[in-house]
């Protein structure tokens, strides 16, 4: 018994290895497919784009491949209206130029020409598939029966399309399924960073709200409900808090200057109180005037009576000297 455990244990523990090894080797592969693999577009692709085709994101070297004869989606570029969102997808696990070229040109078999704005690589790269004053067939109409009861007011000819090139987990699913059918996302770390870099230099570019940034299992009901939510969510999140931070640090608002009629009431006002000051000093003047005028009357007053007081006190001295001469002499005779 202990023999068979051990068999099974070893071949149990074998089996792991090859299904490692076999992780390993389609994820090599993955990174490999779904990336960037270099080439340049003709020249007269970038000579020929309008001001303002042409998408700048700093820190990267976006390779622009927007072909001027491209098909794209001829309804919704005659009917363009400013981008007000953006849209995040998932792509089949191919070559990054093949699915740009891919959405240069008309799908008979899907009935028109499908593709994105941007495409991000797993390993980071950036290309730009479209020009940017073009739209792309990326989302259904807003009133489609497919269409979810979010983001309603958005359609291909408002929304810019961002796509994870081989964002969706490929390795448990039949080949016979669609990609619609995949298990979950699979994104690398550098293909997020490159994608929320994208999202929020377009925001900034157009003056998007924050939460105007959806993925496309958002948006309909055909899609899984995972897909682009990863990098969406993420976006919104860092718009909200560097948008948030920028407030911290605005300078306060600076008072409102007074009109005419406000300064000239204010001067008014300033005229009456120098006024006003002027009077009560006159007065104050006048009072002291008249304070010191009685004083002076009072003092004149004071001089004559005390005139008068000397005068009467002289004449009662000489009264007084008067009547007693007389008495002296009186007395003397008598002795």
């Amino acid at each position: 018994m202990s023999r068979i455990v051990n068999i099974f244990s070893k071949t149990l523990s074998l089996l792991m290895v090859f299904v490692a090894l076999g992780l390993l080797a389609v994820t090599l592969y993955l990174d490999g497919e779904a990336t960037w693999d270099g080439g340049n577009a003709p020249p007269t692709w970038r000579t020929a784009a309008a001001e303002g085709d042409i998408f700048r994101v700093s820190g990267y070297d976006i390779a622009y491949w927007g072909d001027p004869t491209g098909v794209y989606s001829r309804y919704a570029t005659r009917s363009k209206r400013l981008p007000v969102a953006i849209v995040v997808h998932h792509t089949a696990v191919k070559p990054v130029k093949s699915l740009v070229q891919y959405g240069h040109v008309n799908d008979a078999n899907r009935g028109g020409a499908f593709g994105y704005h941007f495409y991000v690589g797993r390993d980071g790269s950036i290309v730009q598939g479209a020009p940017l004053s073009r739209r792309t067939n990326h989302i259904k109409f807003m009133n489609h029966q497919k269409r979810t009861s979010v983001g309603r007011h958005l359609w291909s000819g408002n929304t810019i399309g961002v796509s994870l090139v081989g964002g969706c987990d490929p390795i448990m699913r039949p080949a016979s399924l669609t990609l619609s059918d995949c298990s979950d996302e699979f994104i690398t770390q550098a293909q997020l960073k490159a994608g929320l870099d994208v999202i929020r230099s377009l925001q900034a570019h157009f003056a998007m709200a924050c939460e105007e940034v959806y993925g496309h299992g958002d948006l309909q009901v055909d899609r899984q409900n995972f897909e682009g939510l990863r990098l969406s969510r993420l976006a919104r999140v860092v718009c909200t808090a560097e948008e948030e931070e920028a407030a911290m640090h605005l300078p306060p608002a600076p008072l409102p200057a007074p009109d005419a009629d406000s300064a000239m009431a204010a001067g008014a006002a300033d005229s009456a109180m120098a006024a006003g000051a002027a009077d009560s000093a006159m007065a104050a003047g006048a009072a002291d005037s008249a304070m010191a005028a009685g004083a002076a009357d009072s003092a004149m007053a004071a001089g004559a009576a005390d005139s008068a007081m000397a005068a009467s006190a002289a004449e009662s001295a000489k009264e007084a000297k008067a009547t007693v001469t007389p008495a002296k002499a009186f007395k003397a005779d008598d002795s």
